[in-house]
């Protein structure tokens, strides 16, 4: 096991900025901003491994209303926006299912 600590890059007379992506550990997902919103509204989510990703909103009933997504999805951290503008305003809750674990946001809708 090792640690990266610091990374210094020089070329010539300038500083070169390094950027590298950590691969996140666990599957987490951030609250949804703004909220509540009109009409769209974004949410960041990590996944720790290339993974199958299921992304739903649901109504206050509990039905289905929108697939965000339905795919695989590579380590790494993302972000998604849900566009309500044909949807009533109310509660909704985007849930996502990833390789047997849900995770679910409550979203209000203000139109």
């Amino acid at each position: 096991d090792f640690e990266i600590v610091n990374i210094i890059a020089a070329s010539g007379d300038s500083y070169i900025d390094v950027n590298f992506d950590i691969v996140p550990e666990q599957f987490e997902i951030s609250s949804v901003y703004p909220n509540p919103f009109n009409p769209v509204a974004s949410i960041d989510y990590v996944i720790p491994q290339e993974s199958h990703l299921n992304v739903r909103v649901f109504d206050i009933r509990g039905n289905e209303v929108d697939v965000l997504i339905n795919e695989v999805k590579m380590a790494g951290n993302y972000s998604i926006k849900w566009d309500a503008t044909q949807f009533a305003s109310g509660v909704y809750f985007m849930r996502f299912d990833m390789s047997g674990e849900t995770k679910v946001r409550k979203m209000v809708l203000m139109k």
